[in-house]
């Protein structure tokens, strides 16, 4: 998929998303509102990076997840419906329908946020996987030496 595409995709979740495509190509953040084409998550980033690890070493497909490196956290787009499963975890966040999620144009690092897109489609990380591989992550954190 074209970035330009993945823009299309990722600005449906908008309000507005002619609008913000404009506002991706002059290089600003918009907010893109869960429940909406898809749930979200915040993971805590070492957590993510450890689930991402997992997820990478199980052969599961990884779907767009948002980094933010002076929040030092990711954000998950789920499929619909799936992240009241998240709620509760430890170093996790389940954001209820409707939340805004500040979001940079796929393309561009913005205010310390940047997408990252591992499949040349979208296709959104598997709600189930996802949390096996937090549990699993959460459990190889613990005991680490």
């Amino acid at each position: 998929m074209t970035p330009n595409a993945m823009a299309h995709w990722l600005a449906k979740a908008a309000t507005d998303p002619e609008g913000t495509i404009r506002l991706w190509a002059m290089g600003g953040t918009v907010p893109l509102l869960t429940g909406r084409r898809w749930d979200a998550i915040r993971l805590d980033f070492t957590l993510a990076m450890a689930a991402v690890s997992q997820l990478k070493a199980d052969a599961h497909p990884l779907g767009p997840y948002l980094m933010s490196d002076t929040e030092r956290a990711m954000r998950w787009l789920l499929p619909l419906g799936t992240s009241y499963r998240f709620a509760g975890m430890d170093g996790v966040v389940a954001y209820p329908t409707g939340w805004a999620i500040l979001a940079p144009p796929p393309t561009r690092c913005v205010g310390g946020r940047a997408w990252v897109l591992p499949q040349e489609r979208p296709v959104l990380t598997h709600a189930e996987r996802l949390l096996a591989a937090i549990d699993a992550a959460q459990h190889r954190l613990a005991h680490k030496p």
